[in-house]
């Protein structure tokens, strides 16, 4: 699969100095806390299921895409997967100015701030190994209006290049 640069219609071309990083964090959410918060129904007619115990997901991406000498573009998305619902719903986007991807670390961590105009998030994860996670603080839960204090992530993985694409397929 080939990914295009927003601004052009040139497709990245992967290796020396080019590439696609990948950051999915997910977290698991009480799928009818999460509809009331969308203000979208947990059933197909309309009305919320009571006593049915399905979760659903919120789930974080964030993607570094390097082509050669230009700049990296940043961008992060987050989107929620109810149970009832056949495609995910966009509910958070954040721009390249928005998002700090360090990763120069020599300890191997790699570190990611997202500091959009209505929520933040960081992470702190380590991209070589399967449970990679640290870190994870988001202020979403609040500003849906999800209560319950803490949300532990269900799981976070990190990709490179053709990996993304099965990633992404996988989550």
């Amino acid at each position: 699969m080939q990914h295009l640069h927003p601004d052009h219609t040139q497709p990245l071309r992967r290796g020396g100095g080019t590439g696609c990083e990948t950051v999915l964090v997910t977290w698991r959410v009480d799928a009818e806390s999460l509809a009331r918060a969308l203000r979208r129904p947990t059933s197909s007619n309309g009305h919320a299921e009571r006593g049915v115990d399905r979760d659903a997901e919120l789930r974080l991406t964030v993607r570094q895409v390097r082509n050669g000498n230009s700049p990296r573009i940043l961008t992060a998305e987050v989107v929620a997967c109810l149970p009832t619902r056949a495609r995910p719903v966009r509910i958070a986007t954040a721009s390249d100015a928005e998002i700090a991807w360090n990763d120069g670390a020599a300890d191997g961590w790699l570190h990611l701030d997202i500091a959009a105009a209505d929520w933040s998030c960081a992470v702190s994860l380590r991209p070589e190994r399967e449970n990679a996670l640290a870190y994870a603080r988001t202020d979403l839960f609040q500003h849906l209006g999800i209560k319950g204090g803490r949300y532990e992530p269900l799981r976070a993985r990190c990709a490179r290049d053709a990996e993304t694409d099965r990633l992404e397929a996988s989550a």
